[in-house]
């Protein structure tokens, strides 16, 4: 089948360079891609061959470590560096560089092509960042941001760390799904709007210092950080990326490039998805909202999207949330604007998604999230990646499920390399392993994930050991799907996960290798996939019953031609399944691929032999097993996991051998089976042979096969001609492979009656035009009753009578004819088509004299019947005369137009076209196609093509093409051409007749055009041809040129410029302004702008301080055209508002701040400066009437002037004061932004906290867990002006026990007065707002902080909350407050509340009333406390009394208080005293009730009781004998395969040896070992288990029933036959080293009791060295006993104490795994060593001890 040969790719990414296999710094990776064409079809054309020492190339080894060469600019570079630069030089040359990147941010916009930004290597730019943004370089010239200096030296670092001038407004001005649109976010790095721009080989991090988890150091626990990480989980934390690419100005942002990059520590917030987080994401946002129709066709027409965005050899590791993420966009609500069946429509994608999108090389590990996402482009490759133990983050507890969190967006899933919404991306050479956390809450986990897309492609990748399979393909729009030649290995819980998704998806050629923890199918698999030509191998012991279909969605999932290797089952749909027992027998080694990336992040290279355990062995059964695929999304299979080209006949499986198939197929010729073998029949004659060269033009073969012709076992030459009885043999020439063969039989005539199947054919076919003039396309659908091709049930072509009796195919048919019935009611006609096998003349007749005519006598309107080829009509004849021949036609048949010239391929057709309203159409028709015996003659149109080159036109200048004709490929001059005319007049242009020259002069409106027309060529011979001249019409330069103007921000009073950048729509690369422009201001040009007519400069001089646009009128000459830019100022006063506690606005073009007084109860300026903030900390804050400031006492009035300025400057920021004593909830409501005083809050955690979500819907409240929230009850965010008629709204999550409320905070003390303003109509608030309520409780409040005012249940829908209104209209409605104090509105619905959504409209109100001081309440006089504790014992009764003070003396208790207790086991007396009586479970515990104190107005107090109570001491009890036995078998006992060893059991009692004690049992756990009475161990090992060390656990039982366990091991020898003869060895030699090491050390040194133990220990050592005699066993023993008395050495002088590096960190063991001390450690091992001194000569023992 395949030879180590080339490999064919996909026309997509046909064009690329080679690269080395390992890398080097020398040879940077290079890949260029050529996009597929953008047609509807996903066939694959143009392939290109290529060495599979490319294709399967590995990521250069300087993976983001190359250093940039040296190059010629044509622009500036700038140097930077850290270490030893100054902001005061130049910067353009390395002796005299910046130091901090500010230099660089200054001048960042103005960067012109070819300048070269350069960080000097070693350098370290700590808190500083790079943004650059509104400049382009071009092709020629682009804009690099890269390094200098020392190769050597680590890359420059830009560390951001999140500071305050990193930090920028995100805002996609849209919505965008589900998901947060706008924030501030800081990058590291931020490209926006730029073009033609490189950023190389720099190390970039964003790290928040709060923040640690090293993916390294990462391990699972189900708490949180008690693995030592650090996470900052709170929703609201910053958006954080590395690199950020935001297109937003409405033009295409094109050809950036990012490479060699090294992204890591950014921590960002991993809820966002779709903010700027993680380590490098391009986004693109709407250039303006999209409010209105104009604004939507504006947006139509201004794109901002991404083009040539090209992602290389970067490292990216420990980033939240993403990867590497390319393409989320605002124009999702264009794309997604109707999501039909999933479909992506290639117009819809190129012109709002991102195109021409390359990532590749690129290492991510330990993402937070995914690790590299596409997103909403068009046809982008993504190749040679790995993804490493990413979605880090994605689990329950680093990312909470609940709505404060993930709950907002329900975003915890993640999963590795994989599009959302691309059309026909290629996914291919990747490598993903360990996704993490689907088992613990990750709702993804896959390496790869077809999501939401139309023509996904993964091939050629490999997975292992990812959380949650390999693929999935997901949800409903996931479609048209192709998943070949991949290896999966170990991936866990299934390996295709197919939940819900669309059609179209084709699985085949994959190996995958599947553990014990996984399937083929996940469980909730529940739709379609075609699986082919695949290898299932099950890695388990034994065979498996596999459940091979789940679900039926879309067809459910199919399969043909897989193989199963030790499966017990197979699939019921799998006619031609291969069932393999052993999969050695397949596969060299299968299951031993990588199972962690290479070291420093590339691919493996498929040259290494990483991946060879996947290659078939010799004799395999996949060899050659495989179908030819016919890819169900017209992907062209060329080749398989490593590169090799598929030749005929595929292997099952990734891989395929290099055993060739014999493959091949005849298409232009009918073949036959004939007694048992095959026969092809073939046109020729005498004068008209057929060479073995023109009959292998119709035939198509196999790679790696040949077609031959042989006659009498003899191979004849190309240019033989055949003849009846030759074989056709297709064949691997040199192999034994068994040949196809044909009998070739002549075959000249063809005749419709006897030859009609009720099928297609090769020659034959019936077929129907599409409309008049239209395409002929076959009749694929046959009547079951007639022999007869059918369509709109009626209609079609074929024979009389019935289909039951039709003879066979060649036998005579005579009672039969020929019948062709068109549809009158349907355009175009109906025929019997005849294509040519080869070149000649041929005689075309009707095969029944009676023919043609009208078959039924009713028969009326005209039919007409024409003789054509190829279209040519060369008879024809209406026929209207019922049941009559019509000789017209009979006799032209009989003429010369009967005899056809044909070459191969060209179509003869009898069509029939009925007339509209015609009756009765049938008509009979026998053609027969007869060969004569002509030589044939060759057409010049057969010979010649003629054709012209696209021609570029200008206005107003005459452009012309030129004709010109190729022969066999090369160019040529026909032997004549008549005539050249134009097929159909094209205005405007014009064709010689004599030369075939073409011009064409475009007029004033035809700029931008392409004009078409189509020239029939007549040659000599009467025959024609066709060929169509384009001609493209250059743009004017308003279609041409984007103008744009970069924003500005400067000082208030000062004179800001800006000059505009002019760009090429085509590709957004720099452009000069076009001669002739000029420039004018706009319409509503602000006042102090001004515009240079020549140069476009832009001047502003402001005296208020906000963003300030100016609109200018750009004029081109060339068409007079203008078009309309704009250039936006941020003005900043010297001196402005910084904060504010009361609202502001504008009002008639003025700043406006309202401010609450009444006539009672003023406003003091001093009140008013105390809640406004001025910016800078420089800046002075006053108030002013008629230009005199004011006082501090003095009262504020309206008209006031409330100012900020700076000392010397005359610019200020005022804001005029309004007087605002009333809040309305509902006019008051905004749908994007709300405080300073109402706020939407809701309780988390007991706390209240301000809800910030608005939502992406259309309804204008806030949101959490996506239904509930506050607002108003409107349909529309776009709220009137009259707001009158609308309802406040409050929506409470049942059963959360956490309330939601409408919060106004007070900005003055004083009193207000609480309404509501909705309390007359048919329904009077507050009410529950929605029919259907099941009566459960719905409990509004009004609360003063968390004092509550008034309150009322609701059960009922519509029904007022009359004691809440009754409330609010009592004193109690009045409520007295300072600044800060918070009323609330709050709605806490019960659990199953059905409804609890609320319409209630407050109204707050300053009242101007001297209000008497309210009589405070008795809760307000009197304190009650309990002592502040009171010692108890268990099962004691202890009691507490009560005391009272009032104002603070001792006073008795007010006449009609009540007390009521909440604590388990607590009770109180009438009197107040609480009693209370400990249980066990609280000794040693202090022990806490709360009394409520009721007085007699209803006042309430609370107050503390605290009881101490007594640890409960007992006897200790008398221990087991688990506790005071331990047994024990030697550490290790030797043993050999097939002889059964023996491992005794010891006991030590208190230290010392002791026997069993009398009543011991035993029992052994571990398959091969008994244990018997006495607990001796015995076991036999098997040849499994040669060379490893088996282990087994022994359950010791005490005649007590208390327990003990022992571990017992045995070392099985290898098995190895004959065994070497061990060289001799020194058995001391370990014993004599450790012997010496010990006598070194001095005894001074230790204490004396550690010492006394060491001597004992090493005189014991020194015996058994001068010990000829000595055993094994007591060397051992006294190594033993030595080392550990050694190790249990006390320093003299040591306290016993744990310093700071001894003690074990929290929660954790010291690294000897026991939690002792130091000291506490050496003790044990002394007393371990005296034990082994006392039990010298035995072994020592390992036990596993748990106390029962």
């Amino acid at each position: 089948m395949t030879p180590e040969g080339g490999i064919v790719m996909d026309d997509r990414i046909a064009d690329m360079s080679p690269r080395n296999e390992e890398g080097n710094g020398d040879s940077p990776i290079t890949v260029r891609t050529t996009m597929k064409p953008h047609v509807g079809s996903r066939m694959i054309a143009a392939a290109v061959a290529m060495g599979t020492a490319f294709a399967l190339i590995a990521p250069s080894s300087a993976l983001a470590a190359d250093a940039t060469p040296a190059a010629a600019s044509t622009g500036t570079t700038y140097y930077v560096s850290s270490t030893h630069g100054d902001d005061g030089n130049a910067g353009t040359d390395q002796g005299h560089p910046w130091k901090t990147l500010d230099k660089v941010n200054a001048i960042a916009t103005d960067l012109k092509p070819g300048d070269s930004v350069l960080l000097e290597r070693g350098s370290t730019f700590q808190g500083q960042y790079l943004h650059i943004k509104d400049t382009s370089g071009t092709a020629d010239a682009p804009i690099t941001i890269a390094d200098y200096g020392d190769t050597s030296a680590a890359k420059p670092v830009i560390a951001a760390n999140g500071v305050k001038g990193s930090r920028w407004y995100q805002n996609y001005r849209a919505s965008v799904g589900n998901h947060q649109n706008k924030g501030t976010v800081s990058s590291a790095i931020l490209l926006k709007d730029v073009s033609y721009i490189t950023v190389k080989n720099l190390e970039i991090t964003n790290d928040d210092p709060d923040v640690s988890d090293p993916i390294d150091t990462w391990k699972w626990t189900d708490t949180a950080d008690s693995d030592g990480t650090k996470l900052d989980r709170s929703a609201d934390r910053m958006d954080r990326t590395g690199v950020a690419g935001i297109a937003e100005n409405g033009t295409t942002m094109s050809h950036v490039t990012l490479e060699g990059l090294n992204i890591h520590d950014v921590d960002g917030n991993i809820y966002n998805k779709h903010m700027a987080n993680g380590g490098i994401y391009f986004m693109a946002h709407y250039a303006r909202e999209n409010k209105n129709a104009a604004d939507k066709t504006w947006l139509q027409n201004h794109i901002s999207r991404f083009d040539h965005i090209t992602i290389k050899n970067n490292i990216v590791k420990d980033v939240d949330r993403w990867g590497i993420a390319v393409g989320y966009t605002a124009y999702l609500n264009f794309i997604d604007a109707a999501w039909g069946d999933g479909s992506i429509d290639d117009d819809l994608i190129a012109k709002y998604g991102q195109t021409n999108v390359t990532i590749e090389n690129n290492y991510v590990k330990g993402a937070g999230g995914d690790a590299i996402t596409l997103m909403y482009c068009d046809r982008p490759v993504i190749q040679y990646n790995v993804g490493d133990s990413v979605s880090k983050h994605m689990n329950n507890i680093d990312y909470p499920h609940d709505r404060e969190h993930g709950g907002r967006y329900g975003g915890w899933v993640a999963a590795g390399i994989w599009p959302w919404r691309c059309k026909d991306p290629i996914f291919q050479y990747n490598e993903m392993y360990n996704n993490l956390n689907s088992e613990h809450g990750n709702g993804d986990g896959q390496a790869w994930d077809a999501d939401y897309g139309d023509g996904t492609l993964y091939q050629y990748n490999y997975s292992y050991g990812n959380s949650f399979a390999s693929l999935m393909i997901c949800n409903q729009y996931a479609i048209n799907t192709t998943f070949r030649y991949n290896i999966s290995q170990n991936d866990r819980r299934g390996v295709f996960d197919l939940p819900s998704n669309g059609p179209g998806n084709h699985i085949y050629n994959n190996t995958v290798y599947i553990g014990k923890d996984s399937a083929v199918l996940t469980d909730r698999s529940n739709s379609q996939a075609k699986f082919e030509n695949n290898i299932f191998i099950n890695a388990t012991d034994t065979k498996k019953t596999e459940t091979w279909n789940r679900g039926n969605q879309h067809g459910g999932q199919t399969y043909d031609n897989n193989m199963y290797v030790n499966y017990a089952n197979k699939p019921a749909s799998d006619s031609n399944a291969v069932e393999v027992a052993d999969v050695a027998t397949v596969l060299a080694n299968a299951g031993h691929a990588p199972s962690a990336p290479k070291a420093n992040g590339s691919v493996y290279g498929r040259s290494g032999s990483e991946f060879d355990g996947y290659k078939p062995v010799d004799n395999s059964p996949a060899i050659n097993a495989g179908k030819v695929i016919s890819d169900m999304n017209d992907y062209a299979v060329t080749n398989d996991f490593f590169g090799n080209t598929i030749k005929g006949t595929p292997d099952l499986g990734a891989v395929e051998s290099n055993v060739l198939s014999v493959s091949g197929k005849v298409n232009a010729y009918e073949t036959a089976t004939v007694g048992g073998s095959k026969v092809v029949y073939v046109p020729f004659t005498a004068k008209n042979p057929t060479t073995v060269k023109q009959l292998r033009a119709g035939l198509t073969v196999g790679d790696g096969s040949v077609a031959n012709v042989y006659r009498g076992g003899n191979k004849l030459a190309a240019d033989a001609a055949i003849q009846a009885d030759d074989v056709l043999r297709f064949e691997v020439e040199g192999t034994s492979n068994t040949p196809i063969e044909y009998t070739i039989a002549q075959k000249n005539a063809w005749n419709w009656v006897d030859e009609f199947k009720t099928a297609t054919g090769v020659v034959w076919n019936s077929q129907k035009q599409n409309g008049a003039d239209g395409d002929w396309t076959d009749i694929t659908t046959f009547s079951t009753e007639y022999p007869m091709s059918k369509y709109n049930d009626y209609y079609g072509a074929g024979l009389t009578g019935n289909l039951s009796d039709l003879p066979a195919v060649g036998a005579a048919r005579p009672g039969r004819q020929g019948l062709l019935v068109d549809d009158p009611g349907a355009a175009g006609g109906t025929a019997i088509a005849w294509k040519a096998p080869k070149a000649g003349t041929v005689k075309v007749t009707l095969g029944r004299d009676n023919e043609p005519q009208r078959r039924n006598a009713n028969a009326s309107g005209t039919v007409t019947l024409a003789l054509t080829k190829n279209g040519e009509t060369l008879c024809t004849a209406d026929i209207s005369t019922a049941q009559t021949k019509n000789e017209d036609f009979a006799n032209c048949l009989k003429s010369d137009k009967g005899t056809v010239q044909v070459n191969a391929g060209d179509v003869i057709r009898i069509a029939a076209t009925a007339a509209s309203g015609a009756a009765a159409p049938d008509l009979y028709a026998s053609p027969v196609v007869t060969y004569q015996d002509v030589a044939p003659v060759e057409s010049q149109t057969a010979q010649y093509t003629a054709s012209y080159d696209a021609v570029s036109a200008k206005v107003g200048t005459k452009a012309t093409a030129t004709v010109k004709f190729t022969k066999d490929g090369a160019a040529a001059t026909p032997t004549g051409v008549k005539s050249y005319a134009l097929k159909t007049a094209v205005d405007g242009v014009a064709v010689d007749a004599a030369t075939g020259a073409v011009t064409y002069t475009p007029g004033a409106d035809a700029y931008g055009t392409t004009k078409t027309a189509t020239v029939v060529v007549t040659y000599s011979d009467n025959t024609t041809d066709e060929a169509t001249v384009t001609f493209n019409v250059e743009k004017s330069n308003a279609q041409k040129y984007n103008v744009l103007y970069p924003a500005v921000s400067g000082g208030a009073g000062v004179a800001l410029k800006r000059t505009p950048k002019f760009t090429l729509k085509a590709d957004s690369a720099a452009a000069s302004i076009p001669a002739g422009t000029t420039f004018a201001l706009g319409t509503g040009a602000p006042a102090g702008a001004s515009v240079n007519a020549t140069t476009g400069e832009v001047t502003l001089t402001s005296t208020q301080a906000g963003t300030i646009t100016v609109p200018v009128t750009v004029s081109f000459s060339d068409t007079n055209e203008s078009i309309e830019a704009t250039a936006t100022f941020t003005v900043t006063a010297p001196a402005a508002l910084g904060t504010s506690k009361l609202e502001t606005g504008t009002a008639d073009g003025a700043n406006v701040i309202y401010v609450p007084f009444t006539a009672k109860t003023p406003t003091t300026v001093a009140d008013l400066l105390a809640l406004v903030t001025a910016e800078p900390d420089s800046a002075l804050k006053a108030v002013y009437r008629d230009g005199n400031k004011l006082a501090d006492d003095a009262a504020v009035k309206a008209g006031d002037v409330l100012r900020f300025y700076a000392n010397g400057s005359t610019v200020t920021a005022d804001y005029k004061v309004v007087q605002k004593n009333a809040w309305n909830w509902v006019d008051d409501f905004k749908t994007d932004s709300q405080g300073p005083i109402w706020t939407s809050q809701r309780q988390v955690s007991g706390k209240w906290q301000t809800i910030t979500d608005f939502g992406s819907d259309v309804y204008p409240q806030t949101y959490y867990d996506k239904y509930y929230g506050v607002g108003v009850d409107y349909q529309d965010k776009s709220l009137p002006t009259d707001r009158s008629a609308i309802h406040g709204l409050i929506a409470d999550k049942p059963g959360d026990s956490a309330a939601t409320a409408m919060a106004w905070t007070a900005p003055k003390a004083g009193s207000v007065k609480v309404t509501l303003d909705k309390v007359t109509g048919a329904n009077v608030e507050p009410y529950i707002r929605q029919s259907g309520s099941n009566g459960k409780d719905v409990v509004l409040k009004l609360l003063k902080n968390d004092e509550v005012i008034c309150s009322a249940t609701m059960t009922n829908s519509f029904a007022t909350a009359t004691g809440f209104n009754e409330c609010l209209a009592s004193a109690k409605g009045t409520v007295k407050v300072a600044v800060g104090d918070v009323l609330r509105f709050s709605v806490d619905a019960a659990a199953g509340t059905s409804k609890s959504s609320i319409h209630i409209s407050p109204v707050i109100t300053y009242t101007d009333a001297d209000e008497p001081k309210p009589t405070p309440g008795l809760s307000e006089q009197y304190a009650a406390a309990y002592p502040a504790s009171v010692a108890a014992k268990v099962g004691e009764k202890a009691t507490a009394a009560v005391s009272f003070t009032k104002d603070g003396a001792a006073a008795g208790a007010p006449a009609g208080t009540t007390f009521a207790v909440a604590g388990d086991g607590f009770t109180v007396a009438a009197d107040g005293t609480v009693s209370f009586t400990p249980t066990d479970a609280q000794a040693g515990k202090t022990v806490t009730a709360t009394v409520t104190v009721t007085y007699s107005d209803k006042s309430t107090d609370t107050a503390t009781v605290t009881f101490k109570v007594a640890a409960k001491t007992e006897p200790s009890p008398e221990p087991g004998l688990s506790e005071q036995y331990a047994a024990a078998y030697p550490a290790s006992v030797a043993a050999k395969v097939g002889e059964k060893a023996t491992a005794a059991v010891s006991f030590t009692k208190d230290g010392a040896a002791a026997g069993a004690p009398a009543g011991t049992t035993f029992a052994v756990a571990g398959d091969g070992f008994t244990v018997a009475a006495d607990g001796t161990v015995s076991f036999t090992p098997t040849d499994a288990q040669a060379g490893k060390t088996v282990t087994a656990t022994v359950t010791v039982t005490y005649s007590d029933k208390s327990a003990d366990t022992a571990t017992v091991t045995f070392k099985v020898a290898a098995k190895t036959e004959p065994e070497p003869k061990p060289e001799p060895t020194d058995p001391k030699a370990d014993l004599r080293k450790e012997v010496e090491s010990a006598s070194k050390l001095d005894e001074k040194d230790y204490t004396a009791d550690s010492w006394k133990v060491f001597a004992a220990a090493l005189d014991n050592a020194k015996a058994v060295l001068e010990d000829k005699d000595a055993t094994e066993a007591q060397i051992s023993g006294a190594l033993t006993t030595l080392k550990s008395a050694t190790a249990a050495l006390a320093k003299a002088g040591d306290t016993g104490k744990p310093d700071d590096g001894d003690k074990p960190s929290a929660g954790k063991p010291n690294d000897k795994g026991n939690g002792l001390s130091k000291t506490g450690a050496s003790v044990a091992v002394i007393g371990v060593a005296m034990l082994l001194l006392a039990a010298a000569g035995f072994v020592t023992v390992n036990v596993v001890r748990r106390r029962r």
